[in-house]
């Protein structure tokens, strides 16, 4: 008998090979999309966590040709906008750290309904696309901690 008849190693061997799959279609989602260009210039070290900050999750956002519906959590902090993906997204999605002096919003109209865009000072050929409510709420704590 093969060893790779067995049905518990066509099982082990199908849910690793799908898990392998995943990993590298969301890693190459991050870097080809976008996401790799932004943590590359706004990496995110954990230092500024925490302290009762405002949050969003499970948010959606455009990256270039990337859609990242449900999958990003948003924290205001003092430093700026703190932004990451859930677990199953984290393999090459690392946390980014944008200052708000870096952001900077344009509003307009999605093809349905009201979209902001945010780009960035020093990195002007990126930016990410918001709905409403969420580019009201980043717009709100960029006031708050920049006025």
């Amino acid at each position: 008998m093969n060893y790779f008849d067995s049905p518990g190693i066509q099982v082990f061997m199908g849910i690793g090979g799908f898990l392998l799959f995943w990993c590298a279609i969301v890693f190459v989602i991050g870097k080809l999309g976008g996401w790799g260009a932004i943590v590359h210039r706004f990496p995110y070290t954990g230092a500024t966590a925490g302290g009762g900050n405002e949050r969003k999750r499970f948010q959606s956002i455009k990256i270039g040709l990337s859609n990242y519906s449900g999958v990003v959590n948003f924290e205001a902090l003092p430093q700026g906008l703190h932004m990451s993906t859930i677990f199953l997204f984290k393999f090459g999605h690392s946390d980014v750290l944008i200052p708000w002096e870096e952001l900077c919003v344009e509003s307009g109209k999605g093809l349905l309904h009201h979209m902001y865009q945010f780009s960035f000072v020093s990195l002007p050929h990126k930016s990410f696309s918001t709905m409403k409510g969420l580019g009201d709420w980043i717009i709100e704590n960029k006031k708050q901690y920049r006025p």
